[in-house]
Parts: structure tokens; C-alpha cells; sequence
């Protein structure tokens, strides 16, 4: 299909575009008519469903795999601690789909950033090499990311 059919202005244009494209993902609707609403938690989660990976990322117990990561009793806490957080928040598959794409940076000679922003406070994310911040070491607080 053409990019351009993705690309529109108003809410009749959305839905003349995903017919066309036969995207069948749910709208929200960003003009005065209101006509697509949709809540934007259930937007996000039906998209979060929808991320194309491999069986192997989609499969792996990421939970499992983070802890295996941990060398210390304190690392390990902290997981867990994260872990809880990330699972109260419906985000593991976020987990696994980072997994997927740092490989994949990895595979292709992708240069990937140190860090930044409040992910820096996520081991998790230290340990999947999303950034290079080590949060145990700095004491960065994972409220700071993730709020409970």
C-alpha cells in the first residue's frame, strides 16, 4: 500500500485511509467531532498487542531471563521490585520487545544511546542494554520511572 493513505488530516480522511489500507486498528480521535472515541488505555494495549517479533522474543519469560541477569542479592531485589511494577502495568511484552529490538541494533551494527531521561532509573532496562546507566550504582530510584 502507499505510506501517503497513512497520512491525514481529519477524521473522515482516518477512516477513508484505514478502510483502504484495511488497518484494522481501533481510532481515537484527535478532532472536534469525537466520532472515534475510543479510552487511550485500551488504544495502547490493543497496539501493544499488535508488535511484530519473532515467537522466540514474544515466547521468552522475560521475567525469568531479567533475573538469571542478576549477580547480587541487592541487583536481584531491585528486579524483582521492577519486575512488579512492570507486571502492575501491563508491560512485560515492552520488555520482551526491547530484547527483540537491541538484538536487533546488535545484528546490524546499530549504534544505540547511552541513556536518557527517567529509563535510566529502570535496571531492567540496564540489563536488556537499553541504556547504559547502572540505576544501583548512581541510586536512581525506579519511582522515577515507573510510579507506583
Amino acid at each position: 500500500f502507499d505510506i501517503e493513505n497513512l497520512f491525514f488530516t481529519d477524521g473522515e480522511q482516518y477512516e477513508a485511509s484505514r478502510l483502504k489500507t484495511n488497518l484494522d486498528v481501533p481510532q481515537i480521535s484527535l478532532w472536534n467531532d469525537r466520532k472515534y472515541d475510543i479510552v487511550l488505555d485500551e488504544y495502547h494495549k490493543v497496539l501493544q498487542q499488535s508488535w511484530l517479533m519473532p515467537d522466540n522474543y514474544a515466547q521468552l519469560n522475560i521475567e525469568e531471563w531479567l533475573l538469571e541477569q542478576c549477580k547480587t542479592p541487592e541487583e536481584l531485589k531491585r528486579v524483582n521490585l521492577e519486575l512488579e511494577l512492570y507486571r502492575k502495568y501491563d508491560l512485560l511484552n515492552l520488555l520482551q520487545y526491547l530484547k527483540y529490538l537491541r538484538n536487533i541494533a546488535d545484528l546490524n551494527e546499530i549504534v544505540w544511546g547511552v541513556g536518557r531521561g527517567s529509563s535510566c532509573a529502570s535496571y531492567c532496562l540496564f540489563l536488556l542494554r537499553v541504556h547504559r546507566v547502572d540505576s544501583l550504582k548512581y541510586g536512581l530510584d525506579i519511582k522515577e520511572f515507573l510510579r507506583d
